[in-house]
């Protein structure tokens, strides 16, 4: 570790920073050896927080919620809990980097099969401040998510520091490091609002952000260098340098500056001079060639290269001051501003510049004078994580580990989910109920005097098994086939329904204005039910007469779910048309 700069940059960092205590390390600390200058970049902290029991909770909902075997999903109750404690007890790689997405895209899957409003009773998340070391607490399952994209930001931050800025590769990798932690850093920002805890607030994830980017494209100065072998253009110098003073600007408001480490203000104050001092010295050399290669406007091109360099000479004296101020792993900043102020030095004492630089030093304040430095491209953009991957025929990277218990537009914390087996015996060769939609397959209509409303079967319970066979991932002729298997010659069905059995005073008036005429033959059923298209929007289905304009009518096939659902849900996008199952049962001649 002492021998390597990067490592002590991380084991600084995390030994001042742990739960804000302050730790005294100089016995490990020491000078960089003379033999290179490395860059010192900011190294954030990570949340830490405490062991969570999430098998327990899940399982007891899988069992008393979705009336399911727990014993059936142990294998995904094991996987959920141990991603939980790989997050937990991180460790710097880029397969840590990628637990952490899993983790949160298991999340996403989770939020409604277990969590009512993003809460479990349950379940209470712990985390502490990256900085100060607070302790939040909360039951929301949006602090984990949000604290789980930060560490994840702040570990690929760790895992950049790591890269050696010394060839082509590493260059990059660190610059694409940096971007996607400003990425984590904006969304968080952009999705989670109220923050409890003084690292994720709006302020704090702007300034992160920033700074990010700002060492990304301190990278990019970097590979001009190393790679290129070539002295950097003005614009580019003076593009970091306004990335650092943004961040400065951040780190000085109100809001934030007692609570971030006070050398986060000098760092980032020291690079925004020597990238300013830089932008001026190339702005400056350049002037001063083009004055010796032409004569028509070279006394005013001279002055003002001189003036740009003394300028350069002005940023760099002070950015020499506030070095004094930087801890012991940054301190290879003062030699990287020593060793250019000297350049400056040199430049300035050519034999031909002293008369026009005791002009310029006659002038006074250079930077009323002298014209804006040039703006540069600014290459570094936060790259925002992609949290929906799909595989290359559709499937999703993460599937959903409870997938068995059922699609999650209708298997879900917001439905009641009761569920019964009845069996029923065809009167006249009629069930007297008519199914709808697919996975799941509901009862769409019930016949007030048939067999299926005596047996209590009700509208809008999902048909989850069709005697011994589960059904709730199949598709309306997959689960008409199994009836018309079942049935045999018998006509004897047993089918097993889940959903809300106990109808409310609005579904019962509903159930009585589409059950008034009785369903004694296809012919009559669907001569009381005007043709239309049943439509699916991923909450609720809705029955129109128009397929290009669907209504939304909440229970109009199962009962109603939550209005809204977070931007993350996997069904709030695309609206799925479904064939009406009516019109297809009348064209085949078919009774259920």
């Amino acid at each position: 570790a002492k021998a390597h700069h990067c490592v002590r940059k991380s084991v600084y960092f995390h030994s001042t920073n742990l739960n804000g205590s302050e730790l005294n390390l100089d016995d490990i600390l020491q000078e960089e050896p003379d033999s290179g200058l490395s860059l010192p970049l900011v190294v954030l902290g990570m949340k830490e927080t405490v062991y969570v029991d999430l098998k327990g909770p899940f399982a007891d909902l899988i069992r008393d919620h979705y009336h399911e075997d727990p014993a059936e999903f142990q294998a995904a109750l094991d996987h959920m809990q141990s991603l939980r404690e790989s997050v937990r007890l991180f460790s710097l790689n880029e397969e840590c980097l990628a637990t952490y997405f899993e983790y949160y895209h298991h999340l996403v899957h989770v939020e409604h099969r277990f969590f009512v409003n993003f809460k479990n009773p349950r379940i209470a998340f712990r985390w502490f401040d990256s900085l100060n070391g607070q302790p939040t607490l909360q039951r929301s399952l949006a602090l984990e998510k949000a604290c789980v994209l930060f560490n994840a930001g702040v570990l690929s931050v760790q895992l950049a520091a790591t890269k050696e800025l010394d060839n082509k590769e590493h260059i990059k990798q660190s610059a694409k490091l940096f971007q996607k932690a400003a990425g984590c850093f904006q969304y968080i920002e952009q999705n989670f609002l109220h923050a409890p805890s003084a690292d994720i607030s709006q302020s704090s994830l702007r300034m992160l952000s920033t700074l990010c980017l700002a060492q990304a494209q301190e990278c990019s100065h970097v590979y001009v260098t190393t790679v290129k072998h070539r002295k950097p253009t003005a614009g580019e110098c003076a593009a970091v340098a306004d990335f650092y003073r943004l961040a400065h600007t951040q780190l000085c408001t109100p809001t934030l500056k007692d609570y971030v480490p006070p050398a986060w203000i000098d760092i980032t104050q020291v690079k925004q001079l020597y990238y300013d001092a830089q932008a001026d010295f190339y702005m400056g050399c350049e002037l001063l060639e083009n004055a010796a290669q032409s004569a028509s406007d070279a006394p005013g091109s001279r002055w003002t290269g001189v003036a740009r360099i003394a300028r350069a000479q002005m940023h760099l004296k002070k950015a020499l001051r506030r070095c004094a101020d930087l801890p012991n792993n940054m301190q290879s900043m003062a030699k990287l501003v020593s060793q250019f102020a000297r350049e400056v030095d040199t430049t300035l004492s050519e034999p031909g510049l002293a008369d026009t630089v005791a002009s310029v030093e006659d002038k006074g304040n250079l930077n009323d004078m002298l014209p804006p430095k040039p703006t540069g491209a600014e290459l570094a953009k936060p790259l925002l994580p992609v949290l929906h991957r799909q595989t290359a025929d559709g499937c999703p990277v993460h599937p959903d580990l409870f997938e068995e218990l059922g699609p999650k537009y209708f298997f879900n914390m917001d439905n009641v989910l009761h569920k019964i087996t009845r069996t029923l015996h065809a009167r006249d060769r009629s069930f007297g109920f008519t199914l709808g939609g697919n996975a799941p397959v509901c009862i769409y209509k019930v016949a007030a005097d048939g067999v299926a409303a005596e047996a209590g079967v009700r509208r809008g319970l999902a048909v989850v098994a069709v005697g011994d066979r589960r059904v709730k991932h199949e598709m309306h002729d997959t689960v008409v086939q199994l009836i018309k298997e079942a049935r045999g010659s018998g006509d004897t069905i047993t089918l097993t329904l889940q959903g809300n059995t106990e109808p409310d005073e609005e579904e019962r008036k509903q159930e009585e204005e589409t059950a008034a005429a009785p369903l004694t033959s296809p012919t009559t059923a669907n001569a009381s039910v005007p043709k239309s298209d049943v439509f699916a929007t991923g909450r609720s289905f809705a029955l129109t007469g128009k397929a290009a304009t669907p209504s939304v009518l909440k229970s109009a096939v199962m009962p109603s779910m939550s209005d809204t659902f977070p931007e993350e849900d996997d069904f709030n996008e695309d609206l799925i048309i479904f064939e009406n199952p009516l019109n297809r049962l009348s064209s085949r001649n078919e009774d259920n």
